[in-house]
């Protein structure tokens, strides 16, 4: 009787899984490209179906190989046409941000980086579908760059965080910093966020020239690296003091400290002594120290904006408060909005949480100020029609209220009764003035420059009279000049 074979639930996950990307022997790896068995399912359907064992080269060894393979668990993506695959191994999880990740963050080694990116290899994600096969493919490629890169995904897979930093694998904390010029931060530090390189010639104490060259030879090395590691409370507290002196630089004796913005709200400290030179982004800051910056709007704000809100000042229009910057500040106030792409009344608004005030002549206190002194016997506002009284009507018409409705929404109660509302209201508040305009008897001058005569002009327009015609109605007769009076 024939010893039963052992098989292997093949599971639909192994379908994601290039051989090339497990922990199998050269042979075993070879035997799957001569057969080309690409995927761990198609080893484990090629067992399963009897055929393995019939293959060249295949003996105990290699069977038995297969059989005792490390598991490894796949979550099949939702959509079969996405390449974002959720990885698992031992129940740790590669999220979608992981695989989205940059090469550049985690490959230190210029010439196998160049690799990479000459054949599109531009994320984690990529790494991990790419085959051994295709490495060796390339020109020049050998077999130490492949086993260089299939050690980096076993150790990710094996939940170490590393990097591949020269010729080798390293975990985070066995990389130091030293001063090695990161040309992939550097280079984003310049283009976003107002890094220069002559402040590089004041860190390696050489020339602007020299410092060119050093950055070229960083940039085909790769050897130098900004990020990842951790600064002291002191240095910490050395940034805050500078800050809080209004200081976006700082240097003491061979250290020197950076606050760095990128215009959008983004920030970056770098700090360089004799030792290292390190970067931190706003998302590497600790909690504290990320709320003094961000509650202060250090991240924000130039310290010249600062002064332009400090020396501003406020006024209450229409019961809102409204920003008004200092007159010798309007320039500059006026080139900062521009530079923020925004209005002036946006400005105002980003700057101190208050619209712009361009005309405050008319202000609540002048508006309180002035229904204070028309108060009648009962308490409540009395405006005559006078027509020194004209402008707080035109004010209050000029932003969508009723006279009435301007009184009450200062919290006051208006003496005008619904009917001087009305056109009836409106004869008696004519009747009243014009009588400042008699010359004798019932005949009234009224002169073309006065406001009387405006509103009388208005007024009988929408009624479609005459100024004569309407003044008859109230019961007078109206001269056009002084020496048509008859006596």
């Amino acid at each position: 009787m024939s010893k039963q074979k052992n098989r292997i639930q093949n599971k639909e996950e192994y379908k994601l899984l290039d051989i090339d990307s497990l922990n199998f022997s050269v042979r075993l790896k070879n035997v799957a490209h001569e057969n080309n068995l690409k995927t761990l399912y198609e080893l484990v359907d090629c067992y399963n179906s009897g055929e393995f064992e019939r293959m060249k080269n295949v003996g105990p060894t290699t069977i038995n190989e297969l059989l005792s393979f490390e598991s490894l668990s796949v979550i099949v993506p939702k959509e079969k046409t996405s390449q974002k695959a959720a990885m698992f191994f031992n129940d740790e999880t590669f999220p979608t941000e992981f695989l989205e990740k940059d090469v550049d963050d985690f490959v230190f080694n210029g010439v196998l980086l160049n690799y990479l990116k000459n054949h599109s290899i531009n994320k984690i994600k990529d790494l991990f579908e790419l085959s051994s096969r295709e490495m060796l493919s390339w020109q020049h490629f050998g077999r130490v760059k492949e086993e260089l890169v299939l050690d980096f995904k076993r150790r990710l897979l094996n939940g170490d965080k590393c990097f591949i930093w020269g010729n080798n694998i390293k975990k985070t904390n066995e990389i130091e910093a030293s001063r090695e010029i990161d040309f992939q931060i550097l280079t984003v530090l310049k283009k976003e966020y107002g890094l220069k390189f002559v402040w590089l010639s004041d860190w390696f104490d050489v020339s602007r020239q020299m410092i060119d060259q050093k950055i070229q030879t960083a940039k085909r090395n790769r050897i130098g690296k900004w990020c990842g590691y951790s600064y002291t409370e002191q240095e910490k507290n050395t940034v805050i003091e500078m800050l809080k002196d209004k200081q976006l630089n700082y240097r003491e004796g061979c250290e020197f400290y950076y606050f760095l913005k990128n215009g959008n709200g983004k920030f970056a400290i770098l700090i360089v002594n004799k030792d290292s030179i390190r970067c931190f982004f706003d998302e590497d800051i600790d909690t504290s120290f990320k709320e003094f910056i961000l509650n202060n709007r250090f991240n924000e704000l130039d310290f010249r904006e600062f002064e332009i809100r400090a020396n501003g000042t406020e006024v209450s229009l229409l019961r809102k408060i409204h920003f008004v910057p200092n007159r010798e500040d309007l320039v500059d106030f006026v080139a900062y909005a521009k530079l923020h792409k925004m209005s002036r009344d946006e400005y105002s608004n980003f700057l101190t949480g208050k619209p712009y005030a361009f005309d405050f002549t008319i202000t609540d206190d002048k508006i309180c100020q002035f229904f204070d002194e028309h108060l009648n016997k009962e308490g409540k506002v009395y405006i005559s029609s006078d027509p020194i009284n004209q402008w707080i009507k035109s004010y209050a018409s000029r932003n969508g209220y009723k006279i009435s409705e301007f009184i009450e929404f200062y919290g006051y109660q208006s003496a005008l009764s619904s009917d001087l509302l009305t056109t009836e209201g409106a004869k008696k508040r004519h009747l009243e003035t014009i009588k400042n305009y008699i010359v004798h008897d019932n005949v009234v001058f009224i002169p073309t420059y006065c406001d009387f005569y405006k509103l009388l002009n208005s007024y009988s327009a929408s009624k479609g009279k005459t100024i004569t015609e309407y003044v008859s109605e109230l019961g007078y007769e109206r001269i056009l000049k002084p020496s048509d009076v008859v006596i």
